[in-house]
């Protein structure tokens, strides 16, 4: 075992020692979950730190000074640390999107597409506000546990694409399934709507020049 961890990368061996200082042992989950299973509780919260006070140092207020504006796009504060991984930049707009969110949440200057979350000073509590955050974004479910599963701004836009891709794929069928249901007016009304809907200035064009026929 201990051969294993040597060889790992000295960043996520360093990430792993912290994990395993602040968590709990096989033996001592398995007692855990039988004590939980037998109070009944609907939900239970185990920490090896006081939680209050975790509680409290996550998500105590601090005013900002006066000439600081209220606002989450003030500017990271902090270089990007060495990590084993180099840097690499944001290929296409959805990388450059959640980079930026992650920069607003990490106070870190400049991140990498590889670069791990939780190696760039991240943890549970602010990745269920950033996961929050990119859910409003996006417009789509993403599951908290995938920041676990995929702790970097690739693995996460690699989920964003995906879902994005089906949504549209579900959209482009129910307009399929919709079209065959109606006459040629109709599809012709249908498609301008839509066109409308993409691209409002073109929509009035198309829309003006089938209407024209009619004077």
């Amino acid at each position: 075992m201990r051969g294993r961890e040597s060889a790992w990368p000295a960043d996520l061996s360093q990430w792993q020692q912290e994990a395993n200082n602040k968590g709990i042992t096989a033996k001592e989950g398995t007692e855990a979950f039988t004590r939980i299973l037998a109070t009944g509780f609907p939900q239970v919260a185990v920490s090896t730190q006081d939680l209050g006070s975790l509680i409290e140092q996550h998500y105590t207020y601090t005013p900002p000074a006066t000439d600081t504006p209220l606002t989450e796009q003030s500017r990271p504060t902090h270089a990007r640390p060495n990590l084993m991984v180099p840097y690499v930049s944001p290929r296409n707009d959805v990388e450059r999107e959640i980079v930026d969110l992650w920069q607003r949440f990490l106070g870190i200057a400049e991140i990498g597409i590889h670069d791990n979350f939780f190696l760039l000073g991240g943890h549970s509590l602010l990745g269920t506000r950033l996961i929050s955050r990119l859910r409003d974004t996006f417009d789509i479910d993403i599951p908290l546990r995938r920041l676990f599963d995929a702790p970097t701004v690739a693995g996460l836009a690699e989920m964003v694409a995906g879902r994005q891709r089906e949504r549209e794929e579900q959209e482009t069928r129910r307009l399929l399934a919709r079209l065959e249901t109606l006459d040629e007016r109709e599809v012709e009304e249908e498609l301008n709507k839509r066109a409308m809907q993409a691209d409002p200035l073109n929509g009035q064009h198309l829309n003006s020049k089938t209407a024209s026929p009619g004077r």
